[in-house]
């Protein structure tokens, strides 16, 4: 297992009667992955989809009469965060199998939580598990 640092940033910019007001936002995380791309692309896009959500709200505290950005467009660079039912599943399975939580993480590549999974990888690591739990 290792531990990748991921850094991102977002910024935007608005006018509105001649005056610019300009917010940026900066963010850096780490995570236990086994080096896998996809791993390390749902990571990416998960911290870069919180840099927009945070550059929006701002400008929606600063210009109320703006609409803040949608997070949820289909434009790929917002991944949803694992759900708790999803994290209980991978370690209800992962139990079931007779893996503790740091055997578990090992078996992932990441650690099991909200905060380091996007949905689409814990769903790939449920399946694994179920795949493993058959066999």
């Amino acid at each position: 297992m290792q531990t990748v640092k991921i850094q991102t940033g977002y910024s935007d910019k608005s006018s509105q009667n001649y005056n610019s007001n300009q917010y940026s936002v900066s963010l850096e995380m780490e995570c236990h992955i086994n080096g896998t791309t996809h791993e390390i692309e749902d990571a990416a896009a998960k911290l870069f989809g919180l840099c927009r959500k945070i550059v929006a709200n701002e400008k929606s505290a600063k210009a109320p009469q703006q609409a803040p950005l949608r997070m949820n467009q289909p434009d790929g660079n917002d991944l949803p965060s694992a759900s708790s039912r999803q994290i209980g599943a991978i370690m209800a399975i992962g139990r079931s199998i007779g893996l503790d939580k740091s055997q578990l993480e090992e078996f992932a590549g990441t650690t099991i939580s909200s905060t380091c999974l996007s949905s689409k990888a814990a769903s790939r690591i449920i399946e694994s598990l179920k795949k493993k739990q058959a066999a």
